[in-house]
Protein backbone atom coordinates (compact mmCIF):
# COMPACT_ATOMS: atom_id res chain seq x y z
CA UNK A 1 0.00 0.00 0.00
CA UNK A 2 1.25 3.49 -1.36
CA UNK A 3 1.28 6.78 0.72
CA UNK A 4 -2.36 8.15 0.87
CA UNK A 5 -1.18 11.19 1.86
CA UNK A 6 0.25 14.75 -0.04
CA UNK A 7 1.82 17.45 1.49
CA UNK A 8 2.80 21.15 -0.07
CA UNK A 9 4.82 22.99 1.82
CA UNK A 10 5.64 26.86 1.81
CA UNK A 11 8.75 27.55 3.99
CA UNK A 12 8.67 31.43 3.18
CA UNK A 13 4.40 31.42 4.43
CA UNK A 14 5.31 29.31 7.35
CA UNK A 15 2.25 26.87 6.20
CA UNK A 16 1.59 23.16 4.68
CA UNK A 17 -1.37 22.26 2.76
CA UNK A 18 -2.15 18.43 3.42
CA UNK A 19 -4.61 15.95 1.32
CA UNK A 20 -5.76 12.37 1.33
CA UNK A 21 -5.19 10.40 4.49
CA UNK A 22 -3.09 11.19 7.30
CA UNK A 23 -1.94 7.50 8.64
CA UNK A 24 0.55 5.32 9.71
CA UNK A 25 1.23 4.42 6.33
CA UNK A 26 2.15 8.28 5.54
CA UNK A 27 3.71 9.17 8.86
CA UNK A 28 7.28 9.47 7.74
CA UNK A 29 6.85 11.09 4.03
CA UNK A 30 5.23 13.43 5.93
CA UNK A 31 7.34 14.25 8.55
CA UNK A 32 10.29 14.84 6.12
CA UNK A 33 8.33 16.52 3.69
CA UNK A 34 7.55 19.11 6.59
CA UNK A 35 11.12 19.54 7.69
CA UNK A 36 12.20 22.92 6.49
CA UNK A 37 9.13 23.97 8.72
CA UNK A 38 9.58 22.18 12.02
CA UNK A 39 13.50 23.04 11.86
CA UNK A 40 12.45 27.31 11.66
CA UNK A 41 11.13 29.27 14.28
CA UNK A 42 7.65 30.48 14.65
CA UNK A 43 3.60 29.77 14.09
CA UNK A 44 2.90 26.91 11.29
CA UNK A 45 -0.36 27.06 10.27
CA UNK A 46 -1.15 23.66 8.17
CA UNK A 47 -4.40 23.62 6.12
CA UNK A 48 -6.49 20.29 6.71
CA UNK A 49 -9.03 21.41 4.23
CA UNK A 50 -8.37 18.28 1.91
CA UNK A 51 -7.59 15.51 4.31
CA UNK A 52 -10.52 12.56 4.12
CA UNK A 53 -8.86 10.53 7.32
CA UNK A 54 -6.75 11.26 10.53
CA UNK A 55 -5.70 8.68 13.14
CA UNK A 56 -3.31 8.34 15.90
CA UNK A 57 -0.83 9.33 13.40
CA UNK A 58 -1.69 12.26 12.23
CA UNK A 59 -2.16 13.44 15.96
CA UNK A 60 0.95 12.40 16.82
CA UNK A 61 2.72 14.31 13.65
CA UNK A 62 1.18 17.32 14.96
CA UNK A 63 2.08 17.12 18.34
CA UNK A 64 5.52 16.48 17.71
CA UNK A 65 5.45 19.32 15.73
CA UNK A 66 4.08 21.65 18.20
CA UNK A 67 7.28 20.27 20.05
CA UNK A 68 9.53 21.67 18.12
CA UNK A 69 8.22 25.05 18.52
CA UNK A 70 9.72 27.80 20.49
CA UNK A 71 7.74 29.30 23.45
CA UNK A 72 4.54 31.65 22.33
CA UNK A 73 4.52 29.56 18.80
CA UNK A 74 2.06 27.21 17.34
CA UNK A 75 0.97 24.65 14.92
CA UNK A 76 -2.49 26.21 13.64
CA UNK A 77 -4.67 23.68 12.07
CA UNK A 78 -6.92 25.54 9.59
CA UNK A 79 -10.59 24.04 8.65
CA UNK A 80 -10.32 20.47 8.98
CA UNK A 81 -13.55 18.49 7.85
CA UNK A 82 -16.15 17.37 10.56
CA UNK A 83 -14.92 14.06 10.75
CA UNK A 84 -10.83 15.18 10.96
CA UNK A 85 -12.15 17.95 13.50
CA UNK A 86 -14.03 15.21 15.77
CA UNK A 87 -10.40 13.64 16.06
CA UNK A 88 -8.61 16.39 16.93
CA UNK A 89 -11.61 17.21 19.88
CA UNK A 90 -11.65 13.71 21.06
CA UNK A 91 -8.01 13.80 21.34
CA UNK A 92 -7.39 17.04 23.32
CA UNK A 93 -4.96 18.59 20.72
CA UNK A 94 -5.68 21.77 22.75
CA UNK A 95 -3.77 20.34 25.80
CA UNK A 96 -0.31 20.17 23.25
CA UNK A 97 -0.80 23.88 22.57
CA UNK A 98 -2.04 23.11 18.84
CA UNK A 99 -5.06 25.38 18.01
CA UNK A 100 -7.73 24.43 15.92
CA UNK A 101 -9.20 26.86 13.61
CA UNK A 102 -12.74 26.47 12.07
CA UNK A 103 -14.69 28.71 9.19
Amino acid sequence: MGVQADVSVDVQGRSAWFSGEIDLASYEALLAALSPLIQEAGDIVCDLSDVAFMDSSGIRLFVQMQRSREAGSAVILRNPAPNVERVLELTGVSAFGLRVETP
